[in-house]
């Protein structure tokens, strides 16, 4: 029982976290009356609407097992946020996956494309642009910056060794 009830919570604050108004760009909707969680080991289970609506007695009813205080507490708690996400049709809206919200995939440094144009130069950028993947604007910009900065430095050892300041 304990592991379903923990089950249960993870998976209703997971839904919770990815609900909103149906209908926006990025959303779809899931029909509240589909998904099912078991309640125990005789194959019994409970949708998310059922879950939504029933009382507490009819859970401890269904499940054979009384709640302690602490649970009573959590179920009411999720009860009420599954309240919120459920809409008059039993519909629950989940927000899709957007890459721009992927990690992987933000604008942030490139070490790989920084070192293509660092140590390949212009070859490094040419390969940067080459390679096709998500991260390939980010991975461009980084080859750039790694270029215009060797260049900054082998200009600076320039003007060292024609001042006379390092070299012959």
């Amino acid at each position: 029982m304990k592991k379903s009830a923990i089950a249960l919570l993870g998976c209703l604050f997971l839904l919770s976290v990815y609900a909103a108004k149906p209908n926006r760009p990025g959303y779809h909707t899931i029909d509240a009356k589909q998904y099912f969680f078991p309640l125990d080991e005789n194959g019994n289970k409970l949708s998310l609407f059922e879950l939504s609506h029933i009382s507490k007695q009819e859970l401890q009813q269904k499940t054979g097992r009384k709640m302690n205080h602490l649970q009573s507490i959590s179920f009411k708690v999720v009860q009420k946020k599954l309240n919120k996400m459920i809409d008059a049709d039993g519909k629950i809206a989940v927000r899709l996956q957007d890459p721009e919200d992927d990690p992987a995939v933000k604008p942030g440094f490139d070490g790989g494309g920084f070192a293509l144009g660092f140590i390949g130069g212009l070859l490094g950028i040419l390969v940067a642009y080459l390679i096709k993947d998500e991260k390939k604007k980010n991975r461009v910009k980084w080859a750039w910056v790694g270029f215009g900065i060797r260049v900054i430095i082998l200009l600076a050892l320039a003007i060292l060794w024609v001042s006379g300041f390092w070299g012959p």
